[in-house]
């Protein structure tokens, strides 16, 4: 956005509404709502990629459990039936 108006307008501790008024920044509004409609989408796109990557790995820990289940299954059957023919 500095780039855009020409000079730093970085806000810092002693920035306020009114110098930021005095800045004059109107001229620069629909470049500076292009850049906040950009930047709001980031953060939408974001916040769903967290939250399928979330469900994603509670998916994988899920099938993971029920994979050590079927394996734990699988081996007393085979312990039962290995114990059974001996």
């Amino acid at each position: 956005m500095s780039e855009i108006v020409g000079f730093d307008i970085t806000p810092d501790a002693g920035t306020t509404l009114r110098k930021v008024l005095k800045l004059n920044l109107y001229p620069f509004l629909v470049q500076f709502e292009e850049i906040s409609v950009g930047a709001t989408k980031v953060i939408i796109l974001t916040s769903k990629s967290m939250l399928i990557r979330k469900t994603c790995c509670e998916s994988v820990m899920l099938a993971m459990k029920i994979e050590y289940e079927l394996v734990i299954t699988v081996k007393s059957i085979f312990t039962t039936h290995i114990v059974v023919i001996c």
